[in-house]
């Protein structure tokens, strides 16, 4: 019976014994690691996007740790795509968002007004300069130039073209914009459309639109907003007309047209059931207009520089579009704020279709971060809102950031 028992829980060892061997050699079942997210933006920790976790009152003090998370940020620009210039009292950044690097960096300039313009995967500045100084000053419109300027990977200055000093002309300059390709310069002075190619050299009238001509122009009489359409055989602008026949008294209003870089092909056309204000962002073949705030009614319009259509789209209230209206870098998104004492709703809307596509609702403590309207930046591929509260005066600047 003892030899029995014993040849029974040797059987059963045995067993066990197989029954482990044949776990251990079993593949396990797959399993998935999902990266932690964090509660307020559910970007995950371990992402390659912007972290708003990051973001803290006490930022780290190497800005390789997170330029976002500074105090002392004043401005914010977009770059190429995925990429911001970032403004601090003595240093401009140029900051990779995809991957949360610093690309490069050069002291600020103190330039009376700067826009940027992607050229490939570097940039071009348009900045107003004072006369007779190469970084800025203080200086009234009529003491000023405007200047392209081109840099490299490594934010070193490589051209400058003084646009003020190109043929005969000495009018003061009212807009201008750079070509996708960096190839050829637009801009308007007081009643002229130049283009200026820099492979050639060689500057040519578009487009006269001074009083005398005004009847063989539509009733364009300035020019406020110019940009190159996709293909950059075309100016795309923004301006002030007259109704024709002209007549004594009668006020202009906003017009948007285009024109071929030969001259040919001339449209001024007036905006539908809209009273724009003013012209937010022309890119990706589309240019998106507030409205103007003398009779706001909680409308955008985005025109379509492919065939000049216009779609109005209303928001979802008249409150949304007066503290301003927000594009994304691609021009896939544009954005309205509401603002409030301490608080902040931002609602984005999809271009394509004026649907909106997320609200997003934010308060703070401390009211002076919301004293002026906080800017938005929007980056079309990561789907991901960056907005800059403060950093004027002697306020401290803050960043907040969501998905969409």
């Amino acid at each position: 019976m003892k030899n029995h028992l014993i040849s029974i829980i040797l059987g059963c060892m045995v067993m066990l014994c197989a029954l482990a061997g044949c776990q251990s050699d079993e593949s396990p079942e797959a399993s998935v690691s999902v990266p932690p997210t964090n509660p307020t933006t559910n970007i995950p920790v371990e992402s390659n996007a912007v972290q708003s976790d990051s973001v803290k009152s006490d930022y780290p003090k190497s800005v390789e740790e997170g330029i976002l998370t500074r105090q002392d940020i004043q401005r914010i620009y977009y770059g190429p795509t995925e990429t911001l210039l970032i403004s601090t009292p003595d240093t401009l950044y140029w900051y990779d968002v995809s991957q949360n690097k610093i690309l490069s960096q050069r002291p600020t300039d103190n330039w009376l007004k700067v826009a940027f313009y992607p050229v490939g995967n570097t940039l071009c500045a348009v900045v107003t300069v004072a006369v007779g100084e190469s970084t800025g000053g203080s200086a009234s419109s009529t003491d000023a130039e405007t200047m392209c300027i081109f840099f490299d990977e490594k934010l070193q200055e490589i051209e400058t073209v003084n646009l003020c000093n190109l043929g005969d002309n000495s009018d003061f300059i009212r807009c201008a914009a750079v070509s996708g390709n960096g190839g050829k310069i637009a801009y308007a002075t007081q009643d002229k459309l130049y283009c200026y190619d820099r492979g050639s050299d060689t500057l040519d009238l578009v487009l006269d639109f001074s009083r005398e001509n005004m009847e063989n122009n539509y009733g364009l009489s300035s020019i406020s907003s110019v940009s190159f359409a996709s293909s950059a055989d075309r100016i795309l602008f923004c301006g002030n007309s007259f109704s024709l026949p002209l007549a004594e008294g009668q006020h202009s209003y906003m017009t948007y047209g285009g024109i071929y870089l030969d001259g040919a092909g001339l449209q001024n056309l007036p905006f539908q059931d809209f009273e724009a204000g003013s012209l937010v962002s022309s890119t990706g073949g589309y240019m998106i207009f507030e409205e103007s705030m003398k009779s706001a009614s909680g409308k955008v319009a985005v025109i379509d520089a492919e065939d000049m259509s216009q779609q109005v789209y209303s928001l979802g209230s008249v409150k949304e579009g007066t503290s301003g209206l927000f594009c994304s870098q691609g021009g896939t998104y544009y954005a309205t704020e509401e603002v409030g004492t301490n608080s902040l709703t931002l609602r984005v809307y999809e271009r394509a279709t004026g649907q909106l596509a997320c609200t997003h609702t934010f308060e703070d403590a401390s009211a002076e971060y919301f004293y002026r309207t906080p800017s938005v930046y929007i980056i079309d591929n990561q789907k991901l809102c960056i907005v800059k509260l403060g950093g004027f005066n002697e306020i401290s600047s803050k960043v907040v950031m969501f998905a969409l």
